[in-house]
């Protein structure tokens, strides 16, 4: 099982996950701590699910570093809604995107 985390140009990062219910625990991580004002997720303007990515964008100006740590953080989390519980063993790779 592996994930990995992209760097989406300056603002945003593209998480890849193996599949939706993954994506829908990952985005109700994120989403709770925006709302719970999780320093950082501070700059967080929007959260994209789509079937085996999540894409976390930061607002102009600000530093997407903070959300990518949280991120990587974040996947050893839920992994599905009703399990609430991902494989302690869990390979996270970081790349960044090519320009």
């Amino acid at each position: 099982m592996s994930r990995r985390l992209l760097t989406c140009g300056e603002h945003a990062v593209l998480v890849e996950v193996d599949g939706l219910e993954e994506v829908l625990a990952l985005d109700d991580a994120v989403r709770a701590a925006v709302t719970g004002e999780d320093a950082a997720f501070a700059d967080v303007v929007d959260v994209v699910p789509a079937a085996r990515t999540l894409l976390v964008v930061v607002h102009e100006g600000a530093d997407v570093l903070p959300v990518r740590k949280a991120l990587s953080a974040l996947l050893v989390w839920p992994r599905a809604r009703s399990s609430k519980t991902w494989p302690s063993k869990t390979k996270v790779v970081m790349t960044a995107a090519a320009s």
